[in-house]
């Protein structure tokens, strides 16, 4: 055949077809270790664009790959068109047209894939959500009306419509809202079969998490279980499951059950993945303060640090980190094992010792090493109280009292600044602004100022000129949190610019009650903001997270009083006991979801 005569339609489709299975292959190679993906990408949207139109096995492979990534507005946008595109086919063939669309557990699992990516981010736009909702209904009403009426096609439009509902409700900020929602996602479970094995992992987990917030963590056990079952490398599953644990009172085996899934985890280049994993950490670092006191939690931040540099800058050395040693030449790149410390044998020194370094010059980020070594120098000398009280209203301020201090011991040198921005994309460069944040609130609540004072730097170091609102917030927030104790007026100064950045900022509106709650006057510029500040809690508390965050209640009644609000401060004071009492359940739902990518 000659080569400009123009080829028939069913040479173009053999030709797609064999473009689509060569991309199969490589994507499942991909899925083994997530290596190669802007390459991956960059070859999918070419073969899309030259060789293949409207191909919707392609564009499933590329929604999932940008899943992975954690870039879910291109991922939507990906599958946005992946539904139109099913929907015209399934249309087509109803007409009887020439069509070829893909089946309902290709169609399914997709779907499923995108929708746990919102599930798993800490924040969602409701108008994510309502689109994703619409597209399901775009498709569902266009299959057969025979395959429409089986039970099982039945089943699955129930599970996708009771995730959705649920997560609608989850990102309401409107109580209305959340209620209907709410209502609408019970509703639809209830039309779930009881057998978990006739339901798949992902629907089981959002039933498990709707009894968790609705009724207690027993009724959730179950679905819970059940989910992790069928999927145990699910790490928002474990999580879930981990917390259910210790709400129950098993905090123990809550802990046992973290530490096996950060020794067991094995390390892709997923951006999703390595924030899973740096949530588990953080409810590890929880349950230590839980079971063997804040000191044991507290410790844990010098592992924290490496851990979070060695995820996110391959430039990193495991090895310098923990040894302070020497920066070395620059070695062949070598491939990149799991950066937890290997827990084979003793653990010796600070952070134990590790068989795994990553290959690499870490001369860039030796001020890293020194705030480790601080750490590590002041666990040995401090006493820190062994147990908290159940509820301490100040928790997210300071431990119960504060930690004795004989030396702190730092490096003599002066540390670099850290590895070159340029290097780092601004999504890992965002995760990495909101670890050291945490990183920040932890020394902060110990009262070790000056460790704070550089992890807060290193946070704004990371965003440099492109700190937003919330970046500000978080700044704000924790700068009055330095200044809570030693100067009340400046605290509160921080408190406020972070509430204009951003009124939902609960550090910031909490923070700026229990100040104005311990050093007011009292005078009209005091009841004036305090009568502000009442407005920006009860919002606060109408809308997620705050409704669930016993703390924002506390802060209600605190500043109620201020006012004169008596009776409405009980009130007050009677949710947060309440709240208090589930919030194992609900600050996984919400609290732990730190990283706003």
């Amino acid at each position: 055949m000659s080569s400009n005569k123009p080829r028939t339609v069913q040479e173009l489709n053999a030709q797609a077809e064999q473009v689509e299975q060569q991309i199969a292959v490589k994507v499942s190679e991909w899925r083994k270790t997530h290596s190669g993906t802007d390459a991956l990408k960059k070859e999918i949207v070419r073969c899309m664009r030259d060789k293949t139109f409207n191909s919707m096995p392609l564009l499933r492979m590329y929604t999932e790959i940008l899943v992975s990534e954690h870039e879910l507005d291109e991922a939507l946008a990906s599958f946005d068109t992946y539904a139109v595109l099913q929907a015209q086919h399934l249309f087509r063939q109803r007409s009887g047209a020439r069509a070829s669309p893909e089946s309902i557990e290709l169609t399914v699992n997709i779907f499923s894939l995108v929708l746990s990516a919102l599930e798993s981010a800490s924040r969602t736009s409701f108008q994510r959500i309502e689109k994703l909702g619409t597209r399901l209904h775009d498709i569902v009403v266009q299959f057969p009306e025979e395959q429409q009426n089986s039970a099982e096609f039945k089943s699955q439009v129930a599970a996708a419509s009771a995730r959705i509902a649920l997560l609608k409700a989850l990102n309401s900020n409107d109580e209305a809202y959340y209620t209907k929602f709410m209502q609408e996602a019970g509703m639809h479970f209830q039309n779930l079969p009881k057998d978990s094995n006739l339901v798949d992992m992902h629907t089981e987990y959002a039933r498990g998490l709707f009894l968790a917030i609705t009724t207690d963590h027993e009724h959730a056990f179950k679905p819970v279980k059940a989910a992790l079952t069928k999927n145990p490398e699910n790490i928002s599953c474990a999580l879930l499951f981990i917390r259910l644990l210790s709400a129950s009172g098993q905090s123990q085996e809550a802990l046992d059950l973290a530490e096996a899934y950060l020794s067991r985890i094995q390390f892709t280049d997923s951006i999703s993945d390595k924030i899973q994993y740096l949530n588990l950490k953080k409810t590890h670092v929880s349950l230590l303060e839980v079971c063997k006191g804040p000191e044991a939690a507290f410790a844990e931040i010098s592992e924290f640090i490496v851990l979070v540099s060695s995820l996110f800058l391959p430039d990193v050395s495991a090895e310098t980190l923990q040894t302070g040693s020497s920066p070395s030449p620059r070695p062949s790149p070598s491939p990149r094992p799991s950066p937890r410390p290997s827990t084979d044998g003793p653990r010796t020194g600070l952070l134990g010792s590790s068989s795994s370094t990553f290959n690499q010059s870490s001369h860039h980020h030796q001020h890293h090493h020194r705030l480790a070594n601080r750490v590590a120098s002041v666990r040995r000398v401090q006493t820190i109280p062994a147990k908290i009280i159940p509820f301490n209203a100040k928790r997210i301020f300071s431990f119960k009292q504060k930690p004795t201090t004989a030396s702190i011991v730092s490096t003599t040198s002066t540390p670099s600044r850290g590895p070159s921005h340029s290097q780092v994309a601004a999504r890992e460069a965002r995760i990495m602004a909101f670890c050291w944040f945490w990183i920040a609130q932890q020394y902060t609540r110990a009262e070790l100022m000056t460790e704070a004072k550089q992890a807060l730097d290193e946070a704004l170091s990371f965003l440099k000129n492109d700190i937003d609102l919330i970046g500000t917030a978080r700044k704000h927030s924790l700068q009055g949190l330095m200044e809570q104790k030693k100067n009340p007026a400046k605290a509160l100064k921080h408190y406020k610019l972070a509430l204009n950045a951003d009124p939902t900022h609960i550090m910031a509106a909490v923070g700026a009650a229990m100040t104005l709650d311990t050093n007011c006057s009292k005078e009209e510029q005091d009841m004036e903001f305090a009568g502000f500040l009442l407005v920006i809690l009860e919002t606060i508390s109408a809308s997620n997270p705050g409704r669930f965050v016993p703390e924002v209640w506390y802060a209600r009644g605190r500043v109620s009083e201020i006012i004169g609000g008596v009776e409405r401060a009980r009130e007050m004071y009677w949710k947060t006991i309440a709240l208090e009492e589930r919030r194992p359940v609900t600050s996984y739902v919400f609290a732990d979801s730190m990283f706003l990518c």
